[in-house]
């Protein structure tokens, strides 16, 4: 049998208008023709190499009357000359290679003056087993890469280029393959599988060396037709590559940054300086690299587009140690793993960007009536690690500042930094007994970056400090956020009001602090930055827990760690101040007439994995804003808030149809923080069609049945829908299957509200119970409520046979043993209805009656059903010459129904 994978039905349509010169219906008449295709999936491109003619005969009575053939690619073509009349039948026939491919007929057609008729005629494959073969491939192609060719082609089809072949045969010879010598080039064992036609194929094969080769191949669908040997493919192969990528000679360093490098080269090739190498090994090291030393050096990652050979190739190497020389090497590598001699070798010196970490606690250790001993803790060469390289330390008589650091006397040499962290100390001689001095430090590290200055120290040289700070009292809660309070008081001074303190000791607790239990508490990190008496101080205090209350109390000391008394104490309770996210991104979708679907992301509260509390959704007919919010319409029972970053939806329901509606969100927290106004979303409320009620069953024929309803409205009682979807099922229809049902796909052009609709579903089932239902559209798409439902059953009322044939007509023909039989077409009911479903013919040597019709001979019916009233005939054949027969015949319609014994004329056959 023929592949399910051929286009089994043709469909043309013959087009037909007279337009000959004559009177009445004397004349000849112009016949065009045109293609189309009746099955889902079918293309002209599909039979392309398969079909190249369209040949059309005319004839009547077996009569040709005119034969005209066409060019399949054109789809088109005239027949001219046609004798106008009755009875004319239609042959078409689609061929290839003047073999009958597709052939069809359509019978009875009337050709008449001005007039136009479109003809229907059904192809249908005219071999029942499968004699067409894969078209040929056209476009095989060989590309070669060193000993390895690739193939590619177009797959044809298992029927020329339609479906899917069964198998390639491809073949590989040294010399030309053609078709006469195909068979005696080697074939590969290993082709692919062929695609579906069109789809692209591909074959690699590795030679292991060089040398030109041919290639060809043919397909085999799976009837065993082969196609015609292929366009031929030559390729010649180099060979094996062994040629690495040339060596960079010229890497460089383009530029240097804090904790990077970049490097530049030229590119190499993959054959020396020629194509496009494959990868680079890049390597750096902190020691020279040497070809010895390459492959424990460090490994980069190398450029992540290659440029082809000659051009600028850079890339930058991240992650670099300030301070610390490095060098780099590379080598480049091909396809075929040839790799390039190490490159030269560049080296650069990350510079150290980064200064010592302040001193924030110099201060006096000891003293003599002309000496003053300061100590610190040592910063480091980076921030606070490492070991800085000098200290640059000064005093003087008045306030040491930023300003005037370098005008202030410099200690002679000053004590070599040691490890960060470590204790430090410096004897300063030479000083006046009883003068007061200032003293400040900064360090630098070895790439002489400077670091802040200290704090700035006091003492005085024979006099012992034994002045604390004064007390501080107006120490302030200078604002409360959810986890942290902020507190602020007038900083003291070293000695009393003057000067500057050298710490904090501050201290909190859950419960009241006092003088007896301060050291108790917990103490708090003080500021990072200390200020002059006078100046106002402040101080973060952080990681409290939200709705604790806290109290705050402080000391302050000097360097001879003289301390104040304890501040006066304050107490506060970090609370939740801060709104939650804005939902940004609220959308709204119409859902029906009077419903929208709300859609958005679930909005943070104060981090970005707590929730909010609940929200508050808002409608309104005008654009809503924080100023209106609160007077829109408020949805009740809006969702539980989700997980941040989770989806929300929500449905609006009873909003007012046609309206314009907006929408908006504010999200709330648990200590009713109401955050910003979200995004505004709007939605326009259609207005569907009415719903029609008035669906139901008018006629039933046996192939058919009428259905008939009021026209529903559109948007007001006088404005019409724009379309119906019709559908039909053997089952029940509900508003979930609907759309599962069979389409109607002649539905009537909807009326003026309140007229009568009618249509006939046809062709149905016989005797097959059907439920039909509707829904009305309009010019925006929106849909109706689906109609009641109501059933029907053709040929559930079909109780009424065929007439009977009066004018049965019986003579012999030209042939021995043959006689014509001709009648007047009956109706399927009675004279009306459509055409019957078949014929009971009988003959007999002797007269027929009713009593006797069922012991006839029958003749079984094979020939084509005329429509009503027209001309029907019958060719009776195999019976004995000079014997005198008589006829009879009964039309039978769809439910078996048989029509009346017809007039029984009688005949001899030659």
């Amino acid at each position: 049998m023929m592949s399910n994978r051929l286009l089994s039905i043709l469909g043309v349509v013959l087009a037909s208008a007279a337009c000959g010169p004559g009177e009445g219906n004397v004349g000849s008449a112009r016949l065009e023709l045109s293609i189309s295709f009746e099955r889902a999936g079918a293309t002209r491109a599909m039979l392309s190499g398969l079909v190249d003619t369209i040949r059309v005969t005319v004839s009547a009575q077996g009569t040709v009357l005119r034969q005209q053939s066409f060019d399949y690619e054109a789809l088109q073509g005239t027949v001219t000359d046609i004798p106008v009349g009755t009875g004319r039948t239609f042959t078409v026939e689609a061929l290839g290679n003047d073999t009958r491919i597709y052939s069809g007929t359509a019978d009875n057609i009337t050709i008449a003056k001005n007039q136009t008729a479109s003809v229907p005629v059904v192809l249908a494959p005219a071999y029942s087993s499968d004699v067409y073969p894969p078209a040929a491939v056209t476009d095989l192609i060989a590309r070669g890469n060193g000993t390895t060719v690739t193939l590619t082609w177009t797959a044809s089809g298992n029927d020329a280029r339609a479906g899917q072949a069964h198998s390639y045969d491809l073949r590989i010879s040294p010399s030309t393959i053609q078709a006469a010598n195909f068979d005696a080039a080697t074939q590969v064992s290993d082709a692919p599988a062929p695609g579906v036609a069109g789809q692209a194929e591909q074959y690699v094969h590795d030679f292991g060396t060089s040398g030109t080769y041919h290639f060809a191949l043919k397909v085999r669908d799976d009837a065993g037709n082969w196609s015609a040997i292929s366009n031929e493919a030559i390729v010649t192969l180099t060979g094996p590559d062994t040629m690495p990528p040339a060596t960079v000679a010229n890497l460089t360093v383009f530029m240097v940054g804090s904790d990077s490098v970049t490097l530049t080269w030229t590119a190499p090739g993959d054959d020396g300086s020629a194509g496009t190498v494959t990868d680079y090994d890049l390597r750096w090291s902190t020691a020279e690299i040497t070809a010895g030393n390459f492959s424990s050096a460090t490994r980069a990652t190398g450029p992540a587009q290659k440029v082809p050979g000659g051009q600028t190739e850079s890339v930058v190497v991240n992650g670099l140690t300030p301070g610390t020389r490095y060098w780099f090497a590379l080598k480049a590598v091909d396809d075929a793993d040839n790799w390039s001699a190490m490159s030269n070798v560049v080296n650069a010196l990350i510079q150290d960007q980064t200064p010592p970490a302040q001193v924030t606690d110099l201060r006096e250790t000891a003293q003599t009536a002309t000496s003053i001993t300061l100590g610190w803790t040592a910063p480091g060469d980076d921030g606070a690690s490492g070991i800085a390289t000098r200290y640059d330390i000064r005093y003087a008589a008045t306030e040491i500042t930023s300003a005037n650091f370098t005008q202030a006397q410099a200690v002679q040499n000053p004590p070599a930094p040691q490890a960060a962290g470590a204790a430090e100390s410096v004897t300063i001689a030479g000083l006046t007994q009883g003068q007061p001095y200032y003293f400040a430090l900064k360090a630098y590290d070895d790439e002489d970056n400077e670091g802040p200055m200290s704090n700035v120290a006091t003492a005085t040289p024979g006099v012992v400090d034994t002045t604390p700070p004064a007390d501080v009292t107006n120490l302030a809660v200078q604002s409360v956020a959810e986890t942290s309070v902020t507190l602020a008081w007038t900083a003291p001074g070293d000695d009393g009001s003057v000067g500057t303190v050298t710490s904090y000791d501050v201290r909190m607790s859950t419960a009241e602090i006092t003088a007896a239990n301060f050291d108790t508490a917990q103490p708090v990190a003080g500021p990072s930055t200390i200020v002059s008496a006078g100046l106002s101080q402040t101080l973060v205090v952080d990681s409290l827990i939200r709705g604790t209350p806290y109290w705050f109390a402080l000391k302050a000391a000097d360097e001879r760690n003289n301390s104040s008394g304890i501040s006066n104490v304050i107490s506060a309770t970090p609370d939740d101040v801060t709104a939650p996210q804005a939902v940004t991104d609220l959308a709204a979708v119409v859902a029906s007439d009077t419903s929208a679907t709300l859609t958005w992301k679930a909005p943070y509260d104060d981090s970005a994995v707590e929730a909010v509390t609940r929200y508050d959704i808002r409608w309104s007919t005008s654009t809503i804003d924080e100023q209106n919010f609160t007077s829109a319409t408020q949805v009740l029972n809006p969702p539980a808030p989700l997980a941040p970053g989770s989806d929300q939806l929500l449905v609006v329901d009873s909003l007012p149809a046609g309206a314009t509606v907006y929408f908006a969100i504010k999200a709330f927290d648990v200590a009713d923080n109401a955050s910003a106004l979200s995004n505004p979303a709007s939605a326009v409320m259609r207005v569907v069609p009415s719903v029609v009620t008035t669906l139901s069953v008018s006629a039933v024929a046996d192939t058919g049945v009428t259905l008939t309803w009021k026209a529903p409205h559109d948007d007001t009682a006088t404005e019409a829908v724009a379309a119906y979807e019709i559908r039909y099922s053997t089952g029940t229809i509900d508003d979930g299957n609907f759309d599962q049902a069979t389409l109607v796909t002649n539905p009537p052009t909807p009326q003026a509200p309140e007229s009568d609709e009618t249509l006939v579903v046809s062709p149905l089932n016989i005797n097959t119970p059907y439920t039909f239902a509707l829904v009305a559209i309009d010019e925006h798409g929106n849909r109706s409520a689906l109609s009641n439902v109501i059933s029907g059953e053709p040929g559930s009322q079909d109780t009424t046979p065929p007439a009977a044939i009066d004018n049965l007509a019986a003579a012999p023909t030209a042939t021995a043993g043959e006689i014509q039989l001709s009648w007047t077409a009956p109706g399927d009911d009675g004279a009306g209805g459509g055409p019957v479903a078949s014929y009971d013919v009988r003959y007999s040597t002797s007269p027929i009656d009713d009593a006797n019709f069922a012991s006839a001979t029958q003749v079984f019916w094979s020939g084509t059903i005329a429509d009503p009233a027209s001309q029907q005939t019958f060719l009776v054949t195999g019976l004995t010459s000079a014997t005198v027969y008589y006829f009879a015949v009964k039309g039978v319609d769809n439910r078996g129904l048989l029509a009346p014994l017809s007039n029984v004329p009688s005949a001899t056959p030659n």
